[in-house]
């Protein structure tokens, strides 16, 4: 079956956008020319296309963000919400999926135990997929197994051969070597 999947890239027409460290890089499809740049990001590490718009991630942003450009590179707005650093996303059926990574969480890479941050993120972020409202709006909540081995880098979507979809979360960092998969869901 068609598979959609959140990878570092996206694709809209003509254009290829590829998170390049600090800017998001915009190729000609087909020649693989770079036609311009957009943004000015710590580590943009993902993207989504969605409708006319384009969905950053910062990996070395601020927590809880989420950057809105038009797709010629133009800034339209931040999505804000209760999740920690934003990595991979893709956009289906006007709900944004997201998987937070683990960078700027307290006890991990020296972040200060008496950051104001709700219980709920101080428990799982960077270990969950969410699921947001286009206003980043919580609207479901997904615990991923595996506690901190979880690497959570792919999420998939793919027929159920059964005329729905499931959604794949994808774990790139198996101890051997090989993708697995450590969750999935029927949307």
């Amino acid at each position: 079956g068609v598979q959609t999947c959140a990878l570092p890239i996206s694709i809209a027409g003509h254009r290829l956008f590829i998170p390049t460290q600090t800017t998001v890089s915009v190729l000609d499809a087909f020649t693989l020319e770079l036609r311009y740049k957009i943004g000015e990001f710590d580590t943009a590490y993902g993207c989504a296309v969605y409708g006319e718009e384009l969905y950053v991630t910062d990996k070395k942003g601020p927590r809880g963000e989420l950057q809105v450009f038009s797709l010629d590179g133009q800034r339209r707005r931040t999505v804000r919400g209760d999740f920690g650093k934003a990595r991979y996303v893709v956009i289906r059926n006007g709900l944004i999926y997201l998987i937070e990574g683990q960078e700027g969480l307290p006890g991990r890479l020296g972040v200060q135990e008496d950051e104001e941050l709700s219980e709920e993120l101080k428990e799982w972020a960077g270990n969950r997929l969410l699921v947001l409202k286009l206003n980043g709006e919580i609207h479901q909540e997904i615990h991923l197994p595996g506690g901190e081995d979880v690497c959570a880098s792919r999420l998939c979507f793919r027929s159920d051969g059964q005329g729905g979809e499931e959604l794949l979360v994808v774990d790139d960092k198996a101890v051997d070597g090989t993708n697995r998969q450590i969750g999935r869901a029927h949307v």
